[in-house]
């Protein structure tokens, strides 16, 4: 018998341990794939990526406007990089739903910061401002888009060299520590947008010796992020009306994927 299976007592999945803590709930963002399981975990990291144009910024938008709708105490910070964020968007999400669009939007704050390197203590100053005031029982933290939070500072620079690289990764672990600290001491959930990274693989079969190639789309910021990410999907357009939504992997959900439909500015 090995060690790994002498020891596998020790070993839990992060479905067990949210079992354990009874972080158990979960919030419908009105996609009926999702809400099917039970819709997001709350209090966890949730990755949405894809290509551009595949509805990264909707889904975000989305999500927000079904978090605040279950409850009247939630409070949602929009951190707004890429000056993604829209107000038409929360109306074209919740037009089917009977609310009042001026009592959600009176919960968004919206962030557009200028620079990534005091976004652990800006992050922080926002939470502590909304606390104070008793204003949320429950927060929502959103970025769009992650990467370009972090390449703001960046911009001039056309070689990545050491010094950035050493940079990138002190930014990446700084954000994804207060990120959790704050979804283990305030009661807040995050959900972000990533890029891809596209990799080609070339191979060579014996019998034909004709090179094929494969492309391969990751999401961006690498391993260090990964670390992190406590739920990631992708999302890719195949039509004007259609979208894949895959689960790559997921504390709750089904590691698996479907069709979904996009029309009149949101998905079902």
């Amino acid at each position: 018998m090995s060690d790994l299976q002498i020891n596998q007592k020790y070993f839990y999945s992060l479905k067990e341990i949210r079992s354990q803590i009874h972080l158990d709930e979960n919030f419908r963002i009105g996609i009926r794939f999702i809400d099917k399981q039970g819709g997001l975990p709350l209090y966890e990291i949730t990755e949405i990526f894809g290509p551009a144009g595949s509805g990264k910024t909707i889904f975000l938008h989305q999500c927000l406007s079904y978090f605040l709708l279950e409850d009247d105490n939630r409070t949602a910070i929009f951190m707004d990089p890429d000056g993604t964020f829209d107000p038409k968007k929360i109306i074209y999400c919740l037009k089917e739903e009977s609310v009042d669009i001026d009592s959600i939007l009176r919960r968004v704050y919206v962030w557009r910061p200028t620079f990534s390197s005091n976004f652990a203590e800006k992050i922080k100053t926002q939470i502590d401002f909304i606390l104070d005031r008793n204003l949320s029982s429950s927060i929502l933290i959103l970025i769009d888009s992650l990467p370009n939070l972090l390449f703001m500072d960046y911009m001039d620079r056309i070689k990545f060299n050491e010094k950035y690289l050493r940079s990138k990764a002190r930014f990446i672990i700084r954000l994804g520590m207060t990120l959790r600290y704050l979804i283990d001491n305030f009661k807040t959930t995050v959900l972000v947008s990533n890029h891809i990274r596209s990799y080609i693989s070339l191979s060579k079969t014996s019998l034909t010796k004709v090179r094929s190639q494969t492309t391969i789309n990751l999401p961006a910021l690498g391993d260090l992020w990964d670390f992190f990410v406590d739920n990631r999907i992708y999302l890719r357009k195949t039509g004007k009306q259609k979208r894949v939504i895959h689960i790559v992997f997921s504390s709750i959900l089904k590691e698996t994927f479907s069709l979904i439909d996009f029309a009149n500015g949101r998905f079902y």
